[in-house]
């Protein structure tokens, strides 16, 4: 048995289609999928002014087309209640380069003269260590700082 599902089309695009008028206000245009189909789209004057002045403010841009299919035509299909989004993308910054603050810690860095690095001291014996008592004030903060221990390994059930 069938179960009922909405069909739902989101196509996406980063170049601007051309575009003819319908008339009552709204532009037309087709967008060409990797397998041959022609998917028109009727949209307001005002989505696609939305679409243009992005085009022309951003340089690289991606936009989303969604809607349902509508009537077929030969070489595609209408889509029907379209909605356009329109996304800004920004470039990606390749791993070698940096942000401008790094490039300059690099060479603020690279300018100082490299500083000596002494070695590091000797390691006592750890028997040596063990031999000196702990303070009992030491051992009454370490005291007051433990958190308390919660277990439930005594716990009777309550009927």
């Amino acid at each position: 048995m069938a179960v009922d599902a909405k069909l739902e089309v989101t196509l996406k695009f980063s170049t601007l289609p051309n575009a003819r008028p319908t008339g009552s206000g709204k532009m037309a245009f087709a967008l060409k999928t990797p397998d041959g189909q022609f998917i028109t789209a009727e949209v307001n004057s005002k989505v696609w002014n939305k679409l243009v002045k992005a085009a022309e403010e951003w340089p690289a841009w991606t936009a989303t087309l969604t809607g349902t299919m509508g009537e077929r035509t030969d070489r595609g299909f209408m889509l029907a209640n379209p909605g356009l989004q329109v996304f800004e993308r920004k470039p990606r910054v390749p791993a070698e380069a940096a942000s401008p603050l790094a490039d300059a810690l690099s060479a603020a860095l690279a300018a100082v003269s490299p500083v000596e690095v002494a070695p590091a001291p000797a390691v006592a014996d750890p028997a040596e260590s063990m031999s000196v008592p702990p303070a009992a004030a030491t051992a009454e903060l370490n005291l007051a700082n433990r958190k308390p221990v919660l277990s439930l390994k005594n716990r009777k059930a309550t009927p």
